[in-house]
């Protein structure tokens, strides 16, 4: 999931389809891949756009807003 974009790097959030407790993961609907996936708020990284291109795919505006107050909550 894309955070920001800064000329052409972007800051973005990995992703995994392995659960363990904690409020670092959260879960992705499974309409978007076909198995369960979570993203691992805790690792936020930064990616240069040719490999951002390879792994390209879309999620829900409330997704997308639901993840950031999570993000928010953990960070500040």
């Amino acid at each position: 999931m894309v955070l920001k974009k800064v000329w052409n790097l972007f800051f973005v959030v990995s992703m995994t389809t392995k659960w363990k407790d904690g409020k670092f993961y959260y879960k992705l609907d499974d309409s978007y891949f076909n198995k369960k996936s979570y993203l691992l708020l805790s690792q936020v990284t930064v990616v240069d756009k040719k490999r951002f291109l390879e792994y390209l795919w879309s999620i829900t505006i409330t997704d997308f807003v639901e993840i950031k107050k999570e993000l928010q909550n953990i960070l500040f």
